[in-house]
């Protein structure tokens, strides 16, 4: 965690806003936004460079924070904590970008930031568990009494 004056914020570095759990631990840090700074040249024309900012998207709505995003050819902008891109330079574009950073007033933590995981690993094991009945169930029809 980083301070800027009373605000703390947290940094990643190009591909780690792709890591939602190393995210979420800035995030638990109680920081007021995060900053992602890229290097997106090397996907030179692809639509790579727009997945990677559509990934720094869903990353702003998990955690509930907002992202300033600087990119060397990609996208450099700010995301809102609701998702939305309030600010934009183009890619492959010299520039900059002047903003006022607008912070949410509720730093509450979503269930993600809070919990992690969970949910997903619940959703697996009520998947094992289900196919593994159904399974039995199968078993248990197809054999001679």
């Amino acid at each position: 965690m980083f301070h800027a004056g009373d605000l703390r914020f947290g940094a990643v570095i190009c591909f780690e806003d792709t890591v939602p759990d190393l995210y979420r631990h800035f995030v638990e840090g109680d920081v007021d936004f995060m900053v992602n700074v890229t290097n997106d040249a090397w996907f030179k024309t692809s639509p790579a460079a727009e997945m990677h900012l559509a990934n720094a998207v869903f990353r702003a709505v998990e955690s509930h924070r907002p992202l300033i995003r600087a990119s060397n050819n990609g996208v450099t902008c700010i995301i809102s904590e609701h998702g939305v891109i309030r600010a934009q330079c183009a890619p492959f574009a010299k520039g900059s970008l002047s903003f006022d950073l607008p912070l949410p007033n509720d730093r509450a933590q979503t269930f993600y930031t809070r919990h992690g995981d969970v949910f997903v690993g619940t959703c697996a094991a009520v998947s094992v568990v289900a196919i593994g009945l159904a399974a039995f169930r199968r078993n248990r029809l197809q054999s001679p009494l």
